[in-house]
């Protein structure tokens, strides 16, 4: 017994002294970057020792302060977190170098992650003449399988065309209570995406709490596309140009080709959520009313998938109380503009194949068709739609004339808050639809209830039954992330133990949670510096990971 004792003592104090060890090489866990010219580049970049080692993953940026990114960031390896410095004051705001025709953009991922909180993206330097200069797009690229991407608390302007690209499989994006606006080129609307899939097929991308205005389409691609997990939920769209516009009159469909533009293109998901947002003239540019034979044009769309020769629709849909509404002041303008524009109509609600899956469920008097009157919002877009069928081309969206940009933002004269009785409690928690940050609200959860065909889609690739991931920044000081992945339907427990095997706390306490993708904030205020485990069960699987708190 002593033996044994004696080996268990001697294992803690080689434990500690590993703690020792990796606390004195790693003294500072967050490193704060100063504003500047290439401040960014030069301290990010330049963390690396030979042989790729990393010395720093998580840095903090100065509030109210400019970082002019003059390079473009790619990295390998790691997850890189930035977030805002705690406190007052206006986002840090990220911005491109004045280069003609080599401006670059800020981020590409090859293998690892990025977490940006607090952060303030603006892709347009307007120190040069007009029209200014806009950066390369899109502002995060990621070009390596199971990449994580999480925005959270960010601001992302005029940044033309593509927002976020997944050029690999296997990636996932989590975008929460982040606003994004004027992120569009109308010399090119039909590549003006918020995300571009590039037709592969993505794990988890969950968009929610968030406001998009000023915008084109959610995603264009057409063939290869999809997603495991799509979830669009509380978020706010606000004049988003919708595809093609007039070059309807001639884009036709081929034979035997099923296709059709959308503003929010779920493409070939197989489980889908789109519940409790707010649409407002989200497809301004209309379809023409003749379709078929030209492409029919949609708000919201979700594609059947072909495997082989045979059409499969996506497993599970959930999609309800969503409210859509156009002003009626757009047709008046197709009609005023004459015979080329007469035969235009704002957009349908949602496409067949979705409004099947609603009617199936029953949820067909869930969609809203409600007129909003914002706080203070944006105009109704018809003299852009005017200009615009002039010939009249701009580097960006139609824009409210009392809106600057850069530090400024934050003190934009926008409120998309309102009073209107029938959507103040029309979500599906009783809550008001669209994004509640106006509201000074928190999102509640809400259990997904899919409609499903019966049907398991073992054709999707589906990933193991979890997979737990490294916390994030690790070491900490004192709280960090910790991620995990479902790829079914399961009873979760998450803890967190000490070296000495003792639990510390419970985060997940056997609770049935969906496939999805999720994040649990491990706060380690009232501990000791030390190793940690944390410790995911779920139906008898048992997966550990190591952390290290640095005080």
């Amino acid at each position: 017994m002593e033996k044994i004792l004696n080996r268990n003592r001697t294992m803690v104090l080689c434990v500690l002294c590993l703690a020792i060890l990796y606390a004195g090489k790693s003294a500072h866990a967050v490193k704060i970057i100063e504003p500047g010219l290439g401040t960014i580049n030069k301290t990010i970049m330049g963390d690396t020792l030979k042989g790729g080692v990393r010395t720093e993953t998580s840095y903090i940026l100065r509030r109210n302060g400019y970082y002019i990114y003059t390079q473009l960031m790619t990295y390998s390896g790691f997850h890189l977190t930035i977030e805002a410095e705690k406190g007052t004051g206006a986002k840090p705001v990220l911005k491109p170098l004045a280069i003609v025709g080599a401006s670059p953009r800020p981020f590409q991922i090859n293998s690892g992650g990025l977490t940006l909180r607090n952060i303030h993206v603006d892709g347009y330097d307007n120190s040069l003449p007009p029209p200014g200069l806009q950066a390369a797009n899109p502002p995060i690229r990621v070009s390596g399988d199971r990449v994580r991407v999480i925005i959270d608390s960010c601001r992302f302007d005029r940044n033309a065309r593509q927002l976020f690209r997944s050029d690999n499989p296997k990636t996932t994006w989590i975008i929460t209570n982040s606003v994004f606006s004027n992120n569009s080129s109308t010399g090119d609307p039909n590549s003006s995406e918020f995300f571009t899939s590039r037709h592969n097929i993505i794990d988890t991308l969950i968009l929610a709490n968030s406001t998009v205005y000023n915008h084109s389409i959610f995603d264009s691609r057409t063939s290869g596309d999809g997603y495991q997990y799509f979830k669009i939920e509380h978020c706010t769209f606000v004049n988003w140009f919708g595809g093609p516009g007039n070059s309807l009159k001639t884009d036709t469909l081929r034979a035997g080709e099923h296709r059709n533009w959308a503003v929010v293109r779920m493409h070939e998901a197989n489980r889908a959520v789109f519940r409790n947002n707010l649409l407002i003239n989200c497809g301004f540019m209309g379809r023409h009313k003749k379709s078929p034979p030209l492409i029919p044009m949609y708000v919201v769309c979700i594609d059947s998938i072909l495997v082989g020769t045979k059409t499969v629709l996506p497993e599970a849909v959930d999609v309800r109380n969503n409210n859509i509404w156009f002003d009626p002041g757009l047709a008046q303008t197709y009609k005023t503009l004459g015979d080329s524009m007469s035969m235009y109509e704002p957009a349908q609600f949602y496409h067949p194949i979705l409004q099947g899956y609603i009617d199936k469920g029953g949820r067909s008097g869930s969609l809203k068709n409600v007129s909003v009157k914002f706080a203070d919002g944006l105009r109704t877009p018809t003299e852009f739609i005017t200009d615009f069928h002039k010939g009249v081309r701009t580097m960006f969206m139609p824009r409210d004339s009392r809106i600057t940009s850069g530090a400024d933002m934050e003190k934009w004269p926008l409120n998309f808050s309102y009073t209107d009785a029938a959507l103040l409690t029309a979500s599906t928690q009783g809550q008001p639809l669209g994004d509640l940050n106006w509201f000074g609200m928190k999102m509640l959860p809400t259990k997904d209830d899919f409609v499903t065909t019966g049907v398991e889609r073992a054709d999707r690739d589906l990933p193991a039954k979890f997979n737990l991931s490294q916390n994030y920044p690790n070491p900490f000081n004192p709280a960090t992330t910790i991620q995990f992945t479902l790829s079914q339907r399961a009873q979760v427990r998450l803890a967190v133990f000490n070296a000495l095997g003792q639990e510390v706390e419970t985060l997940i306490d056997n609770t049935m949670l969906n496939p999805n993708s999720y994040e649990v904030r491990f706060n380690a205020k009232d501990l000791p510096s030390g190793i940690y485990f944390y410790q995911l069960e779920s139906d008898n699987v048992v997966s550990t990971q190591k952390m290290l708190l640095l005080r």
